[in-house]
């Protein structure tokens, strides 16, 4: 199915706070009375990252309110004896969607308490129940497309075209993670699920909007997975009839009446969450570098891997934008695409029909302005970068990269100007120096051109951690029991995790979780992740964590997870405390933070991390 007019861009790490601290844990010391207000701002923090045909959307509803329907409603189900809950359920969703804006205009909801209650009936208990529970998954998407197809967005008709196969995807993959993780994938889950409910979507009048048919039950295949589960029901009951026979039998020989007890299954609780989206690094971008990939399903090579990786990469780009042609991501990724091939002009005409769709994206002025500088029309690269500053003022590299053009066209006050800006947003970027340098020679300014020099080479020194930084020995460091008074080393953060040697090739920090990989497949080779249960809002930086082997609780948690060969989920271990660590991070740099760590886990291979960062920032999640 073809993807829908609407989008969401929310990740797990945003959801975070929300998801333990406000559903799990305030929910939980109020004995639910919290959750009303909890729901409100998961629902408020899902509108904050959903666009409807391109427009903003909000939720405005109160936790109060929410605590006054559901007790009204909760209370009409319990008289009823649970009768009048899909009349209750559909309360709920209208009052939601009546507090959904799209650009303003509240959002409307017309289904009803009965045809809800005809289709938790049929598809929810009946066919359930008559195919041995493999209908469920069927009735439960059911359930979403009734919901989607009878709202009006911004009070406009909906349509629903998420695809049956992805919800199933996201299903099984979300059970799986979450058992894995113990329930700590469960942000990430939800934000899966949103996506592909968001997504699936079409909201317009028609003839503008083309929309999706109904969902229906495919008939044939329902009556044949009926006569299956009849037929798996009689078996069974054949099975049970002579098994109670042979039992009677006994019981009367034996003159003794047994009380036979009946296990009940337990309620299954099936949380049928969406899909992972790896997080991506972002490259740095200096001058001339290649354009940063964006919503594409991998990582840009690194330096030197160009020729030998262009045609893989190239043909998944293409094939990005075919599907999603016509929409500024597919535009914005045909541009990547051709740019990596050399085509420049053909990559200015993709990255033109991105800023067509979306005036505001920086990014694709900013890939176009590269472009430009390809074909040294170095006044049409400063004219996008000027707008890419506009749109993202904290842009250090568009700075960077608009001094370059200004210097190749001589205006070296306004090359000075640009760098100084640069710097000004990221005092420790070396190369900004060493370019800055050459303007201040060629304006004859030789001793500052000097202190430059130095002032990078002193920088390159100190952050080594590069992607394509030659592996790094560690017999300085080594596991211990006890850190006190331990100097961290100065080189990159490396070491050793489950008995395989460990080098830090990407660290991020983001909602106070510091991640520190090796590998670059979407679940890391090696991997450490500290949850510092500190977010970005609370200002972690220049903060020194401490842990020792007597801290049972009350300590950042560590996560340590390795791939295993012939396997395709990590194996992770957690550490809640009993283990010893030392983590300081310092203060933000721009778009990074550095900092240094000396872990010591107390597993039987001794595992241990030693040694500098430096971590990308990372989103945030947003008040509300």
């Amino acid at each position: 199915m073809d993807k829908g007019n609407c989008e969401f861009t929310g990740t797990g790490g945003q959801y975070f706070p929300t998801v333990f601290i406000h559903l799990l844990i305030l929910g939980t010391l109020t004995f639910g009375i919290y959750m009303p207000w909890a729901l409100c701002r998961l629902w408020g923090l899902k509108a904050s990252h959903t666009r409807i045909r391109g427009k903003d959307v909000s939720f405005t509803g109160r936790g109060g309110e929410l605590l006054i329907l559901a007790l009204i409603q909760g209370l009409l189900t319990l008289v009823t004896l649970g009768i009048y809950a899909p009349w209750a359920a559909s309360k709920i969703l209208k009052w939601k969607m009546e507090n959904t804006l799209v650009s303003g205009k509240p959002s409307a909801f017309n289904g009803t308490g009965g045809s809800l209650f005809f289709l938790y009936l049929i598809h929810l208990v009946i066919l359930p129940m008559l195919t041995l529970g493999i209908y469920y998954l069927w009735g439960v998407y059911r359930f979403y497309a009734w919901k989607e197809e009878n709202s009006l967005y911004g009070g406009e008709r909906t349509s629903f075209g998420a695809g049956f196969g992805g919800f199933v995807k996201i299903s099984l993959l979300s059970w799986i993670l979450n058992a894995v993780t113990l329930q700590l994938f469960t942000p990430w889950s939800i934000c899966w699920l949103y996506k592909w409910q968001i997504e699936g979507l079409r909201v317009g009048p028609e003839p503008e909007v083309e929309h999706y048919p109904l969902v229906k039950t495919n008939v044939v295949a329902v009556a044949l997975l009926v006569l299956l589960g009849l037929g798996a029901m009689y078996g069974v009951f054949s099975v049970v009839k002579n098994q109670a026979i042979m039992a009677i039998i006994m019981m009367n020989q034996l003159a003794q009446m047994n009380k036979m007890k009946t296990l009940q299954p337990g309620n299954v609780r099936l949380t049928p969450l969406p899909s992972a989206k790896p997080a991506f690094r972002k490259q740095r971008r200096s001058l001339l570098q290649p354009v940063k990939e964006r919503k594409a399903p991998w990582k840009m090579p690194r330096a030197g891997e160009i020729s030998r990786q262009n045609s893989k990469k190239i043909a998944g780009l293409m094939e990005f934008g075919s599907k999603h042609y016509g929409s500024p991501e597919a535009y914005y990724n045909r541009g990547l695409a051709f740019y990596m091939m050399g085509k420049f002009d053909q990559a200015i005409k993709e990255y033109t029909r991105a800023i067509r769709g979306n005036k505001l994206d920086a990014d694709s002025y900013y890939n176009r302005a590269l472009a430009y500088l390809k074909k040294r029309q170095y006044s049409k690269a400063i004219r996008d970068l000027a707008v890419a500053i506009k749109y993202d003022p904290k842009a250090a590299d568009a700075y960077c990269n608009r001094a370059g053009a200004n210097f190749r066209l001589g205006r070296l006050d306004s090359a000075l100007a640009d760098y100084n800006a640069a710097i000004k947003l990221s005092p420790n970027d070396p190369d900004l120096y060493n370019n800055r340098a050459l303007v201040y020679k060629a304006l004859g300014q030789m001793d500052k051109a000097t202190a430059d020099l130095k002032k990078a080479k002193t920088l390159a020194g100190k952050y080594t951690q590069r992607p394509e930084a030659a592996p790094v020995k560690t017999t300085a460091a080594m596991w211990r029991a006890d850190l006190e008074g331990v100097n961290i080393p100065a080189s990159p953060a490396a070491g050793m995790i489950h008995g395989e040697p460990f080098r830090v090739q990407d660290a991020m920090l983001e909602n106070g979780i510091l991640t520190l990989r090796q590998g670059q497949n979407f679940f890391a080779d090696r991997e450490i992740k500290i949850f510092t249960f500190k977010s970005m809002e609370e200002e972690p930086y220049g903060t020194v964590f401490r842990a020792t082997t007597k801290h049972k609780y009350g300590v950042p948690h560590v996560h340590l997870s390795r791939m295993e060969k012939g396997k395709n989920l990590p194996k992770i271990k957690i550490y809640s405390g009993g283990y010893s660590m030392v983590l300081r991070i310092g203060q933000r740099e721009g778009d990074f933070v550095p900092g240094s760590i000396y872990v010591c886990l107390p597993d039987e291979q001794h595992s241990f991390v030693a040694g500098s960062f430096r971590a990308k920032i990372g989103r945030t999640a947003k008040k509300y």
